[in-house]
């Protein structure tokens, strides 16, 4: 019956993230304890989301809105591998819910600490820092500035201007200015909002809208700009508004960047979906009705896509440890001296613990190595990509050769897999584990 499912629903099978494994301890190691927590917590989210708006404005926009955001994938990949942001979005919403509750002036009030707590949150739980941080310091905008300047004095048919009026055009803080508005640009990026299915830059990344949802922003917008409910509208600026820090101050991949928005969209998508259900209008009705349909699809055409592909849209690191792990654990480790695991793509030593409860230091060396032109290790396992076992290339392009060449190297019991994405870039997308006696 187990097997079933998970061939149904391939991303339930989907392997720990770092994120998991960061706090998989407290849940027995067991890392469904550890799903059912962060799904518990974000649907104790939707709740007061829903207490929250159903005081502004009633119980059926309330009901929709917690319905869209529970049925977008970004809702069910976040449960499924993130339960440190699971944690984060439940404490702020529950933050707005008690503002809201216990303050007449919520909106100020709950944008000013919530926007505190995302900025402390995102530097309490990872040493990443985002690129808008980086460049909120004058560091950045000092070196593109001289850059600049001897760009331009290198010219061989230079245009002499006066130093003090080029300082006026060029200087770190124009420079400054001009970056962080490069950062909060993609912010009202339409296509990664509600298109990442077919986006031209291809981003890796989980839907986090379906297409046809814009229209329901569309005639949701109109709702809101033509309602007299200021307490509605407040609540939309101010989430949207915490949703913006929370994308500049957000390190990781964009849907997390995004996590936020849910609230905000899915509350004005709402107004939509009530005023269609309360038009006297048949053209009216039966447009929306159609509309929400293909929502409806499109949600679920997305979520057939995510158990057939689970690859195609989640990291594929997971992937790449699992089957390291997995493929070392049915050798007969005690026999080998040493077992060279890399560390290209993330936090090995973390994933050892996971998959082998505990990891003797004196034989697990966790490092990237590069065989090229060395000889290995005897009687040892190694784990890596190939181009660590043959030699990298800047342009990614592997020897097609690169089994023959491996075994050359006197490497025995070699198992591959080829990942879908390239995640260690110059080494290509072939994981290898193989023995040398």
């Amino acid at each position: 019956m187990q097997n079933i499912i998970l061939s149904a629903f391939k991303s339930l099978s989907y392997p720990p993230t770092e994120d998991q494994l960061a706090v998989i301890g407290w849940f027995f190691n067991n890392l469904w304890i550890l799903r059912i927590f962060s799904l518990t917590i974000l649907l104790a989210t939707l709740y007061f989301w829903y207490k929250t708006i159903i005081k502004l404005i009633g119980k059926t926009v309330a009901l929709i809105s917690c319905l869209i955001i529970f049925l977008t994938p970004t809702f069910y990949i976040l449960w499924l591998t993130s339960p440190i942001d699971c944690l984060k979005i439940f404490l702020l919403i529950f933050l707005v819910f008690i503002l809201n509750k216990n303050t007449k002036h919520f909106g100020k009030l709950a944008l000013i600490l919530g926007s505190v707590y995302i900025i402390l949150f995102s530097f309490w739980t990872t040493t990443e820092r985002s690129s808008f941080v980086h460049k909120l310091g004058l560091k950045e905008a000092k070196t593109e500035l001289k850059l600049r300047f001897v760009a331009e004095d290198s010219l061989t048919d230079p245009v002499k201007v006066p130093l003090k009026i080029k300082r006026i055009v060029y200087n770190k803080y124009y420079i400054e200015y001009k970056e962080l508005v490069n950062e909060v640009i993609p912010f009202f990026d339409m296509e990664s909002l509600f298109f990442q299915e077919i986006h031209p830059l291809e981003q890796k990344s989980v839907v986090i809208f379906v297409w046809p949802e814009i229209f329901l922003l569309i005639g949701g917008t109109y709702s809101l700009i033509k309602s007299k409910n200021k307490k509605i509208s407040s609540l939309v600026w101010m989430t949207l508004l915490l949703s913006l820090i929370n994308f500049l101050f957000d390190p990781f991949i964009i849907f997390k960047k995004f996590e936020l928005i849910l609230f905000p969209l899915s509350l004005i998508m709402a107004l939509a979906v009530s005023n269609i259900y309360k038009t006297k209008i048949l053209f009216g009705k039966i447009v929306g009705f159609i509309i929400i349909l293909f929502c409806l699809y499109g949600t679920m055409a997305n979520f057939s896509d995510l158990n057939k592909r689970p690859n195609f849209w989640l990291d594929n690191r997971p992937y790449f440890y699992e089957f390291v792990f997995d493929s070392i654990k049915k050798k007969d480790i005690n026999k080998f001296e040493k077992i060279y695991v890399t560390s290209l793509v993330g936090k090995t030593n973390k994933y050892c613990k996971y998959y082998f409860g505990t990891c003797d230091e004196n034989k697990f060396v966790f490092n990237s190595f590069e065989l090229k032109g060395a000889k290995p290790a005897k009687n040892s396992i190694y784990a890596g990509f190939a181009g660590e076992f043959i030699g990298s290339d800047f342009k990614n392009n592997i020897n097609s050769d690169w089994l023959s060449l491996i075994k050359n190297e006197g490497f025995i019991n070699i198992v591959t897999k080829d990942l879908r994405d390239t995640i260690a870039y110059k080494f290509g997308n072939y994981v290898v584990v193989g023995e040398v006696k």
